[in-house]
This record gives structure tokens, C-alpha cells and sequence, in this order.
């Protein structure tokens, strides 16, 4: 999760912050979450000591925050910049890389904590075990990322920003594959992890509307030529990131204070 970058930086200092300031707000919930959880009601089970419930509380918290953060936030929304603004916006390639680097970094941290959490890895429900699948599309999908020019055969020497390559085709066509999986799979994760943490299913609603708002911008975003309208483009994917970035904050305070 050290992915913190100095700020320091000219005109994209708002691209480098905001992954830094929004992880330091994942730091502070995961606070919020250590302070709620030494008021856990324990009569529900006489034989586990405090500090073990507090602990594994704690830890499916922090799990459940992250994750929240990096399938229903930063994922998405690095996808539709790609997908939308690639036409008219020269930073959207570095706005998607490093909002997918922040993916990777958040979703290898909160599977750690998970495994650290529940003292090993266990794949007993379908959540565990599409979250395990999803950890793996990831890391593919990185990898991926690092050889793109190895796969498209591209010339080192090439002085052609316009050439990508003879195989191009097949880097984009694994790229969108495994990235399609990935969110589907990510988004599917965390709904049957709220199933699971959230008893009283107050936070399951927030996610239908995060999931309605997601699949009409996806929608949306299929017949808007950011090239041909790059107002309305570029309305859409703010009002999407806006909207959906409520859910995942509203989602991942729930969260903290379940």
C-alpha cells in the first residue's frame, strides 16, 4: 500500500494526489473502524476472548474498506476515463495507469489483511472464491501492463508515436478481456461480501444504486464519441466518478461503523 506519491509535481499534481489523499482517508476509517469495534456488544459468544472479536472485526473491516475502495471507486472510473475521455484528454492514459497501479496496490493489500485476518486462506463461500479469482485477474492484468510492448512486437527504435505495434490487436483484446473480468468479478466480490458482513443488509442498498449508476454510464458511454462531444463526454464520466465515488464512500463508512 506504499503508493503514496510526493505531490510535488506541476501540472499533474491533481492526478498523483488524489489516490494519495484518498488513501490517507482509508487510513482514517480503518481508525474509525479500531474505535468502533472496542464497543462490540461480546455476549454473543462467552468463549472468545475481546481482543480476538476485536481483532477480527477489525481486520474484516479494514479488508471490506479497501476492496470497497478499489472495485467500486478507482476501478471503475479508471476504466470509463480510458474508455471515454482517450479521444480529447492527453493525460487519460496516465490518469488510468495510475488509478489501475492504485487497483493493484489496494487489492493486494486488502487481501492480505484478509488472509493475515482469518490465519489462512480459505476459499469456503463463493465470495472468497471469486475475490481469489479477481486477486489473480489483477496481478495477470499488471503483468500484462509491463509486457504490452513485448506482446504488440513493437520497435524499440520506433520514433512513431502512432505505432503500436504489429500485434497490437492481441495486447488490446487480452487488456479488455481480462479488465472486463476483473470488474465484474471485483463487483461481484464485494456485493456477497456485504451479504455476508452486513446482517441487517443497510449497506446492500447503496450497492444496487452504485451497480444501476455504473451500468447506465457504461451504457451511456457505449454511444457518447468523446471525440465527436467531448462536453457531454466529459460530463458523463464526472457525474458517474461523482456519483459512484458517494456510494463507495457512503458504502465503506457503513462499513467502519457496522
Amino acid at each position: 500500500l506504499v503508493h503514496v506519491q510526493v505531490c510535488i509535481v506541476t501540472h499533474h499534481t491533481s492526478t498523483v494526489c488524489f489516490p494519495s489523499l484518498f488513501f490517507f482517508f482509508i487510513l482514517f476509517l480503518a481508525f474509525l473502524c479500531s474505535v468502533s469495534s472496542s464497543a462490540v456488544d461480546l455476549r454473543a459468544s462467552a468463549a472468545v476472548s475481546s481482543s480476538e472479536t476485536n481483532k477480527v472485526r477489525l481486520g474484516t473491516s479494514i479488508h471490506g474498506i479497501i476492496m470497497v475502495s478499489a472495485w467500486l471507486l478507482f476501478a471503475p472510473s479508471a476504466t470509463l476515463i480510458a474508455h471515454t475521455l482517450r479521444f480529447y484528454v492527453p493525460l487519460w492514459f496516465k490518469l488510468h495507469r495510475n488509478l489501475q497501479t492504485f487497483v493493484v496496490l489496494l487489492t493486494l493489500g486488502g487481501f492480505a489483511t484478509i488472509v493475515q485476518d482469518v490465519g489462512e486462506l480459505e476459499l469456503d463461500s463463493n465470495h472468497a472464491t471469486i475475490g481469489f479469482v479477481v486477486v489473480i485477474l489483477c496481478i495477470i492484468q499488471a503483468i500484462l501492463g509491463f509486457a504490452r510492448n513485448f506482446i504488440s512486437k513493437k520497435d524499440s527504435n520506433s520514433t512513431d508515436p502512432t505505432d503500436h505495434g504489429p500485434r497490437r490487436w492481441l495486447f488490446n483484446y487480452l487488456h479488455w478481456v481480462l479488465g472486463a473480468l476483473s470488474l465484474v468479478g471485483g463487483a461481484v466480490a464485494v456485493a456477497l461480501g456485504i451479504q455476508l458482513y452486513d446482517g441487517d443488509s443497510r449497506t446492500f442498498p447503496v450497492f444496487i444504486a452504485w451497480a444501476a449508476v455504473e451500468a447506465v454510464a457504461a451504457i451511456l458511454s457505449l454511444f457518447v464519441n468523446g471525440e465527436e462531444r467531448p462536453r457531454l463526454a466529459t460530463i458523463l464520466v464526472v457525474a458517474a466518478i461523482l456519483f459512484t465515488g458517494a456510494c463507495s464512500v457512503l458504502i465503506a463508512v457503513l462499513i467502519a461503523f457496522s
